[in-house]
């Protein structure tokens, strides 16, 4: 058995239920007269409520300028991205042109080949 005190009120109660009766505001003792636990005080329990408030609060800004800063970051990747693709659009049609003018001239280079060889042995 325990005694329960809260301002003037004393009770006897259970072993088991000291916990609800702490959570109440009750300093619980022994029989004897032994402080057990003492009750919650409520403005340390709200300051502590309030630091954590604060901590999370500056921590969730923290995580919301590192969104908006990688953001930022996306959308000058996106553009680079944009340019490098129009660069290479730009370096494929360029390559394209050359493999064709390439292409041209081994056609008229085998064609002279073909000409001169061809002459040759008309003339012979």
């Amino acid at each position: 058995m325990l005694k329960a005190k809260r301002l003037n009120r004393v009770m006897r109660i259970p072993d088991e239920k000291a916990q609800e009766y702490q959570a109440l505001g009750y300093e619980i003792t022994t029989m004897d007269g032994k402080v057990i636990s003492k009750p919650d005080n409520p403005k340390e329990k709200v300051k502590e409520l309030e630091g954590k408030l604060a901590e999370a609060s500056e921590y969730a800004e923290a995580r919301d300028k590192e969104v908006e800063d990688m953001k930022a970051q996306v959308a000058e990747l996106e553009e680079k991205l944009a340019e490098a693709e129009k660069a290479s659009a730009t370096k494929d049609g360029e390559i394209a042109d050359l493999k064709a003018k390439l292409q041209e001239a081994a056609n008229k280079a085998t064609q002279k080949a073909e000409k001169s060889s061809g002459g040759g042995k008309q003339t012979k």
